[in-house]
């Protein structure tokens, strides 16, 4: 592919509900800046050549991302925790500040950057990444000496993961240094929501989906990490990816030597989490130790005797 191709032959083709593509971040960096130009093939071609390991870590909001990053950073490999470098309002912004004319210009410039040590993991999310391959980034680094990989992030407990989510949405705080954090006796103030806690623990499943189908759909392989296996095992869960990345071998003997509950960043937990946890699976918790059984429960109805909530 020499020639400028701006869209990736059929695929424009598809509805967006075909085809998830489209977010806020592709509709205002598409209105502000031409996708690929003549400066931006040079730029990406010199990305190419210098066989940068790319490494793009599929994320949902409250995932452990940001947590994975903060250990590979502290590895001495290209990663920045909470750098989200494809949301629409850093790539303008970066592109104004720095005068780079597309967003190919800026996607090269970017792994160039931030490369350490031959390697560069990039945070994305399921409609980001449909994007990219839309618009030919993921088949020209595809047929390079050094194809892209994928780490797929996730939680095993949703409903820890959507608190979590509804917490950082109700207090606008998405990371927290450890040098700005709060103490425990000062956690915010969050009243109970059960509707928004539903409301992202839907948005979560649903932004994974996207990645199960990008796999299936463009035959990609995906290492999946869970965040519970990364915090009780971080040398071994590290191993892994440092084995999946092909990162230098100097790498592994830094291990012993990390920070294992993180260097730069709290990890958002304690009361206030666990109590808005423990009230939602109170709520909607059908387990037999949670709810009656239907029988009792149509019984108790008949009777006229106090009904429970489940059962209302």
């Amino acid at each position: 592919m020499n020639d400028i191709s701006n869209v990736l032959l059929g695929l424009d083709d598809l509805a967006p509900d075909l085809y998830p593509d489209r977010s806020i971040h592709s509709v205002e960096i598409e209105k502000n800046m031409p996708i690929w130009d003549e400066a931006g093939l040079k730029h990406f071609s010199r990305m190419i050549d210098n066989l940068i390991q790319v490494v793009f870590v599929c994320f949902v909001n409250r995932s452990g991302s940001n947590y994975l990053l903060d250990l590979l950073e502290q590895l001495d490999l290209g990663a920045k925790p909470t750098d989200e470098a494809f949301n629409y309002d850093q790539v303008i912004a970066r592109c104004r500040q720095n005068d780079v004319t597309s967003f190919s210009s800026y996607f090269a410039k970017i792994v160039i950057a931030n490369a350490k040590n031959g390697v560069c993991f990039l945070k994305i999310g399921g409609e980001q990444l449909f994007w990219l391959t839309k618009h030919g980034f993921l088949s020209r680094m595809m047929e390079s000496a050094v194809p892209p990989k994928f780490i797929f992030m996730s939680r095993r407990d949703k409903v820890a993961q959507a608190v979590s989510l509804f917490i950082a949405e109700s207090t606008g705080q998405f990371s927290e240094s450890k040098v700005d954090a709060l103490p425990p006796s000062s956690e915010p103030n969050v009243d109970y929501d059960a509707k928004k806690i539903l409301d992202r623990l839907r948005y979560i499943l649903h932004q994974e989906h996207l990645f199960s189908l990008f796999s299936a759909l463009h035959e990609v392989e995906l290492l999946s990490l869970s965040y519970e296996d990364l915090v009780g095992s971080p040398e071994r869960t590290l191993r892994e990816v440092l084995d999946y990345v092909d990162a230098p071998k100097d790498t592994l003997a830094r291990l012993p030597k990390i920070e294992r509950g993180g260097k730069s960043l709290k990890r958002q937990r304690g009361q206030l989490n666990r109590a808005l946890i423990d009230q939602f699976r109170g709520e909607f918790g059908v387990s037999p130790e949670r709810a009656e059984p239907p029988r009792a429960a149509a019984e108790t109805n008949v009777t006229g005797q106090r009904q429970s909530r489940r059962a209302r």
